[in-house]
């Protein structure tokens, strides 16, 4: 059996989630794999990204030149996709977000879509909403002539299920994954009374910086100021303006780190915070899980497979006055009832999302394709 993984960009060649995916789902079905064929479609011709595993043929095309329109953009690089996916008429094709669009009815029967994110079906206001309407036409057809599409699940799952046609038959859930830190997990002291709360993310409005701040706002009215500290690391086009703003003593603007400093900080942290207003399954959150940590996060996305009041708090987006008011009740915590949160984060991490898990849910997937293009199910 073999499978082409077609992406717009490798992690650490290109950073993003998905280029980030891309590269550790490959990695993982390779390693744990071996009698699988795996051709690797990306867009950086002059690397080669997975010289270490035999099993793993490379196909570079030519990348988008950034200089046009994205959408027209890739549309021109899903045809060269396409010209590479004609040379290999009986791979499964696996694509990442709109790397397979062109002449897709050629490829619908093998065809995997994962979209992830679904940003454009989460836009908020009306402004957003204009901007992805094409966006939103383009997957819709994409999603229309895909042998099954992948949801992260939660409400990725309730989005497609609107748009997707056939949906019980072609809707299949993965979830993102993780790798967890070598050794032992740390044995935090959690003590009572005083709060270290982490946010990683990009600084843009999205991601509910604003209303994180109007939550440490409300905390510091209540007297909450020396209780409660709150740091915030990434960048993006609001650091600047927030960090020039802020007057605030207990919240601490960190901007990019690099990942020693990033995991010295998971470890410093007591909860895990991020407000964001739409997402689809976000890392951040996988990576704290991995790390022990107790999460607050908004009801977007598939967050649902990550959260519940076993391990944290599913909080409303755009509502401050419920995020301080769980950011208080961590407070009050006890040091048993913070590490058993943690705690339950760290075993959901290790039950379903680590990268050999989520390797084997798309193995398992390969296989049921495989079979029924064999069978001759023209639904395969």
């Amino acid at each position: 059996m073999r499978v082409a993984i077609c992406a717009d960009g490798m992690f650490p060649e290109s950073i993003g989630g998905i280029q980030r995916h891309s590269r550790l789902l490959v990695e993982s079905l390779a390693h744990g794999f071996p009698e699988l064929g795996i051709t690797v479609v990306h867009t950086h011709p002059d690397k080669r990204l997975f010289a270490g595993f035999p099993n793993v043929e490379e196909r570079p095309v030519e990348p988008r030149p950034g200089r046009r329109q994205y959408i027209l953009e890739t549309y021109d690089l899903s045809g060269r996709v396409a010209d590479v996916l004609r040379t290999m008429p009986d791979a499964i094709v696996y694509s990442q977000g709109m790397v397979v669009w062109k002449d897709i009815a050629e490829f619908s029967r093998r065809l995997i879509v994962n979209p992830h994110g679904l940003e454009a079906h989460q836009a908020f206001g009306w402004k957003d909403w204009l901007v992805t309407l094409p966006f939103r036409r383009i997957f819709e057809h994409i999603f229309r002539h895909a042998g099954h599409v992948v949801s992260l699940g939660g409400r990725l799952t309730t989005i497609l299920r609107r748009i997707v046609p056939d949906p019980d038959r072609r809707i299949v859930v993965l979830p993102n994954g993780v790798v967890p830190p070598v050794g032992p997990p740390l044995d935090r002291e959690c003590p009572a009374g005083h709060l270290d709360a982490l946010f990683v993310g990009r600084f843009a409005t999205n991601k509910g910086i604003a209303d994180l701040l109007a939550a440490v706002d409300l905390l510091n009215a209540r007297g909450f100021g020396d209780r409660l500290r709150v740091r915030l690391v990434g960048g993006g086009p609001l650091y600047e303006p927030l960090l020039g703003a802020n007057r605030r003593a207990n919240v601490e603007f960190c901007g990019g780190v690099d990942d020693a400093t990033l995991d010295r900080l998971y470890m410093e942290a007591d909860v895990f915070v991020l407000p964001t207003l739409f997402e689809g399954m976000p890392t951040v959150v996988l990576e704290a899980m991995a790390r022990g940590l107790p999460i607050i996060v908004t009801d977007v996305g598939a967050t649902r497979e990550l959260v519940d009041d076993t391990n944290g708090f599913i909080i409303d987006k755009g509502n401050p006055a419920d995020l301080a008011g769980r950011l208080e009740r961590m407070v009050s915590m006890s040091a048993v009832e913070r590490r058993a949160l943690g705690h339950a984060s760290l075993e959901r991490v290790h039950a379903r999302f680590t990268w050999p898990r989520v390797a084997q849910a798309h193995m398992e997937l390969f296989e049921k394709v495989a079979a029924a293009l064999a069978a001759g199910d023209r639904r395969a």
